[in-house]
């Protein structure tokens, strides 16, 4: 796995424990699928509100960086 899908396979995982719902291991191509995942996408959370959490410092935000020729 590379650090990207690790990184979201713990976000995905963390977040269904918090909200209660079964999460399955799942594979490298499931776990970027956004019908399979638990975590929301910024159009259900609602442009207001993703702007505003954007802006604020209390929430954390995450990013990763590779060269687009590396795997």
């Amino acid at each position: 796995m590379v650090g990207c899908t690790s990184i979201k396979l713990n976000l995905s995982a963390w977040e269904s424990e918090a909200r209660g719902i079964p999460f399955e291991n799942q594979t490298s191509e499931e776990i970027h699928s956004r019908e399979l995942s638990p975590l929301l996408q910024p159009r259900a959370v609602g442009y207001t509100r993703f702007a505003q959490m954007l802006r604020s410092k209390d929430v954390i935000k995450l990013t990763s960086r590779r060269h687009p020729r590396d795997g």
